[in-house]
């Protein structure tokens, strides 16, 4: 991954808070894994880490291993969404 790779050679990675986009569509689980561990690690070292996915089990690895996640989901409000807690 040149991305995680790049992240984790900024000097400044520590006052950024990186967006990282549903990182794992059509990975297998073992790529899965491996994409979550990595993006622990940069999430270890950067300001703010935000992962956006449609798949809920690869977002409960945060949940259920990271002490601070502040779980979020766009939520359907009548004709609108909504940002809520998830």
């Amino acid at each position: 991954m040149f991305l995680v790779a790049q992240l984790r050679s900024d000097p400044d990675i520590s006052r950024k808070t990186i967006i990282i986009d549903d990182p794992i569509t059509s990975l297998d689980i073992h790529r899965k894994k491996s994409t979550f561990h990595e993006i622990k690690k940069i999430a270890s070292i950067a300001k703010q880490c935000i992962v956006l996915s449609h798949d809920q089990y690869f977002l409960h690895l945060f949940w259920k291993d990271i002490a601070d996640v502040k779980p979020f989901q766009i939520a359907r409000d009548g004709r609108r969404s909504k940002f809520a807690e998830w």
